[in-house]
């Protein structure tokens, strides 16, 4: 049938011409079409599809040939250190010496006396204060306060100290006259011990909406310990100091 296409395509030969069909090849049929050159219906093949050659494969894996190490060494054995001398036997004997007396935790110095009534207008009922300062009059720290609203009478405290009261055993009016007694640990109001020389501690009280009476116990720091007693007054009796240690 393609044949026939073919021929009809191109038409008979005219009479003029002479076909020698001997030399068409095939017997005038065309050549056989190999399966891999004809194209898709309707369109021609393209050429072949190149393959790429054939994957190579790497060389055998080579293995490491098996070794043995060198034997391990033994060090030899060290010597023996020599035996250390043996130290000589010594006998000695220390120092003697007897150091400062510290504080043996008591108070640095005790003041004490007792109060006699002054008739005053509302006897025997009386508001006072003691307190230390220096031997120039300089205010240290205030020991011992017992009064409430009636403190702006003891005029000799109000103006060495301003009214302070920092650490100072406080209590209020007293119903009666008796015993008093003031601890000092030689320090100053702001916690520092205060340095050796001359001091002194006072000692105020009143029965009245006014000034009362004073006194005052003068007293030396010079690294001994003291206790002693002063002659009485009248309006004091028994006045003691006591500094058991030997600071400042």
């Amino acid at each position: 049938m393609l044949f026939l296409l073919v021929v009809a395509a191109c038409g008979a030969p005219s009479n003029g011409d002479h076909v020698d069909w001997a030399d068409v090849p095939n017997g005038g049929l065309p050549d056989p079409v190999d399966p891999e050159d004809q194209g898709g219906a309707g369109g021609g093949t393209g050429g072949d599809t190149g393959q790429g050659g054939d994957t190579g494969q790497g060389g055998d894996t080579g293995q490491g040939g098996n070794g043995t190490g060198n034997n391990t060494s033994t060090g030899g054995t060290g010597n023996t250190g020599n035996t250390g001398n043996t130290g000589g036997t010594g006998t000695g004997s220390g120092g003697n010496g007897t150091g400062n007396t510290g504080n043996t935790g008591g108070p640095c110095l005790t003041a004490s006396l007792t109060t006699v009534t002054m008739k005053g207008k509302f006897s025997p009922r009386n508001v006072g204060a003691i307190w230390v300062t220096s031997g120039s009059g300089a205010y240290v720290k205030t020991l011992t306060v017992w009064a409430s609203k009636r403190a702006k009478y003891l005029t000799g405290w109000i103006s060495a100290s301003g009214g302070d009261k920092v650490d100072a055993v406080s209590s209020a009016t007293a119903s009666s006259h008796g015993p008093r007694t003031g601890t000092w640990n030689c320090m100053d109001k702001s916690g520092n011990l205060v340095p050796a020389g001359g001091y002194q501690v006072h000692v105020e009280f009143t029965e009245n909406d006014a000034t009362g009476v004073n006194t005052v116990m003068p007293f030396t720091f010079n690294g001994n310990p003291f206790d002693v007693s002063l002659p009485d007054e009248t309006y004091f009796k028994s006045r003691h100091l006591s500094h058991p240690t030997n600071t400042p």
